[in-house]
């Protein structure tokens, strides 16, 4: 070894060690602020313990989503590939920009969004492009247990947990309708379940998976579990049923039932006109856009006819029995 490499002790005295080892004090920097009758003193590294500890989830704004429905129906391209759609064209663009920005972003807390599974298109209380005013008020439903409630449906047959798959809106771009007594039918994004165990299959929606729900979730899916057909490529919601009970048994005129909803659909739509060019006639412009249609734009899918509704009627009342034996 040389000279250089060589350890040297003359340095190390009983006085260096012990300022070596010695407990520092920590350096804190104070931010004062002094107002005429107080002083605050806050350190940085609480300032810093606030803004770790504090979790920012993302908002979306009701403008937002008036702005991105917006881009997407007027996206050539999106129109023609859901051109077939029962559902309209607004309330598709809605959906899907829904699933992408708030069900499946799973920094958003979607309670902020959905009352139980119902979600209801915001108004952005400015003006609007005619499409979008004319879904605003109606209600998307995310009929999915598990991802709504935490609550794995269980199979009727075997009564193990079933297997959710992909839904109809994800697959197909298809959104079930449920047609009601307030004006256009909710649409709901329904998965197919399937029991691994014994190969049961069945909708999210239908009454016999409803049946084995706790009530209070199976009350947020506003249809009766006897009405809730898994046949049917519709439901009647409960605010219709209740009042189809007291006319069918009585007069059994199905063609009254079914002109109640026609007649809900229209005057839902009328008043939609209304409401928008009042609130164009106040911005103070001069012509006001053309607004929807109500045959194939507002109203895409019709509620059932007469010998539909008793039909339905009377495949509820049959399956009184089954509902009472799964415990409804």
């Amino acid at each position: 070894m040389t000279e250089a490499e060589t350890c040297c002790g003359q340095h190390l005295t009983k006085d260096a060690v012990e300022a070596y080892f010695k407990p520092r004090e920590a350096y804190v920097a104070k931010t004062k602020i002094t107002s005429s009758t107080t002083t605050t003193t806050t350190t940085i590294e609480m300032m810093e313990m606030e803004k770790s500890s504090t979790t920012l989830t993302p908002t979306v704004t009701a403008d937002e989503l008036c702005k991105q429905v917006t881009a997407l129906f007027e996206n050539a391209e999106f129109v023609e590939a859901h051109k077939l759609s029962r559902a309209p064209m607004a309330m598709l663009a809605f959906t899907k920009v829904v699933v992408d920005v708030v069900i499946n972003n799973k920094q958003v807390d979607t309670g902020k969004y959905f009352n139980g599974i119902t979600m209801t298109v915001p108004d952005t209380h400015k003006l609007m492009s005619p499409t979008y005013h004319s879904i605003v008020g109606q209600k998307l439903l995310h009929v999915d247990w598990h991802t709504m409630y935490g609550i794995n449906a269980a199979c009727p047959c075997c009564g193990k947990a079933f297997k959710k798959e992909r839904s109809h809106f994800s697959k197909n771009k298809i959104l079930f309708p449920i047609f009601v007594m307030e004006g256009p039918p909710l649409w709901c994004i329904v998965r197919p379940m399937f029991c691994r165990s014994c190969k049961c299959r069945g909708g999210s929606n239908v009454g016999e998976i409803l049946c084995y729900l706790p009530a209070h979730v199976c009350s947020s899916y506003p249809v009766d579990t006897k009405y809730a057909l898994g046949n049917k490529n519709s439901h009647l919601g409960k605010s219709a049923t209740n009042i189809f009970d007291l006319l069918m048994p009585t007069y059994g005129n199905g063609e009254l039932c079914s002109h109640l909803l026609y007649n809900a659909i229209n005057r839902s739509c009328m008043e939609r006109v209304q409401l928008y060019f009042s609130y164009y006639k106040s911005t103070g412009r001069k012509e006001p856009p053309a607004y929807v249609e109500k045959d194939g734009t507002f109203i895409t899918v019709y509620p059932p006819l007469g010998d539909g509704i008793r039909t339905t009627y009377d495949e509820a009342s049959s399956g009184l029995q089954l509902a009472t034996h799964l415990g409804r």
